[in-house]
């Protein structure tokens, strides 16, 4: 009966360590897109409207994570130049 209970234990450890390196996975490929976005978005500049361009960047993750807006960034098709 140990040696069911040991191997019982065991696959669990295996499952929650599993479970453990996919979360550090995410976390890892959460944190380069956002380091990227972030560069992306500090290159974005708007001289019509300076508030559109702060919110961009200083605001538009914050209220994303918070559910309180979604912002939709266009690029071009030529070059994958932010252009609104």
């Amino acid at each position: 009966m140990d040696i069911l209970n040991e191997a019982e234990e065991n696959e669990g450890t295996d499952d929650r360590s599993e479970a453990k390196n996919r979360k550090s996975r995410v976390e890892e490929i959460l944190y380069k897109t956002l380091d990227t976005l972030l560069q992306v978005l500090s290159g974005f500049s708007c001289k019509i409207n300076p508030d559109v361009e702060r919110f961009i960047k200083k605001q538009s993750i914050e209220f994303a994570k918070k559910q309180q807006s979604v912002t939709y960034l266009v690029f071009s098709t030529k070059d994958a130049e932010l252009i609104g």
